[in-house]
């Protein structure tokens, strides 16, 4: 591949970090929006959805130059031990199934 296509392939992937950072931040403010409503907590709707949106977009900018760097520069996945892979899987999994458990039980805890 040529510097240009290269050049291109990290610009799409950057910002497709920024997009997934940007979405996860509309997330946080959706679960966040209903805690301070059913809190009944005074807050500025217009700043926060701002902060977190764009907190959302930087984050996922630097993750994706930093995950370029590990994949495509570096190339440390080629290192990286299965079972360890499949213990961080199995965590990340862990994670998703307690926030569910988390969101449901404060949802109807009330």
């Amino acid at each position: 591949m040529n510097k240009q296509t290269i050049a291109l392939k990290k610009r799409i992937y950057v910002v497709s970090f920024a997009f997934l950072g940007t979405l996860m931040a509309l997330v946080v403010y959706g679960l966040g929006s209903l805690i301070v409503l059913k809190k009944g907590i005074a807050l500025n709707e217009t700043a926060y959805l701002w902060i977190l949106l764009v907190g959302g977009c930087m984050a996922g900018i630097m993750e994706g130059q930093r995950w370029w760097d590990i994949i495509y520069v570096r190339k440390a996945h080629l290192h990286w031990n299965k079972h360890i892979l499949e213990a961080k899987l199995l965590g990340l999994t862990l994670l998703i199934i307690l926030t569910i458990v988390i969101i449901f039980l404060y949802r109807y805890s009330a």
